[in-house]
């Protein structure tokens, strides 16, 4: 029953972009004549989750300090219990 219900999310999440993936599929590369209409509606329809990729959140100072500290104290990672040690390098690298 869990499993379902993982896979039902999982289906309302990506439907509309499986959606989106067929229209651009028969209008580029099928080259149906009545599926180019049907993609242009669909890129307007999806223009705010283009426009949302190319911004970035602005920069936390707070986050910035965890992540600073991640390889003596450890920082949460969303997914995984507890805390986790990262390698300086990896910070340094990340922070610079």
């Amino acid at each position: 029953m869990a499993s379902q219900l993982a896979v039902n999310s999982a289906a309302s999440l990506w439907g509309p972009y499986k959606e989106l993936w067929d229209t651009v599929n028969n209008a580029i590369y099928r080259r149906q004549p009545e599926a180019v209409h049907l993609l242009d509606m669909s890129l307007k329809k999806h223009k705010p989750d283009f426009i949302s990729l190319f911004k970035n959140p602005p920069k936390s100072n707070e986050q910035r300090d965890k992540v600073k500290k991640a390889s003596t104290d450890g920082i949460a990672i969303q997914g995984q219990q507890g805390l986790r040690h990262l390698p300086e390098q990896l910070l340094t690298e990340a922070l610079s």
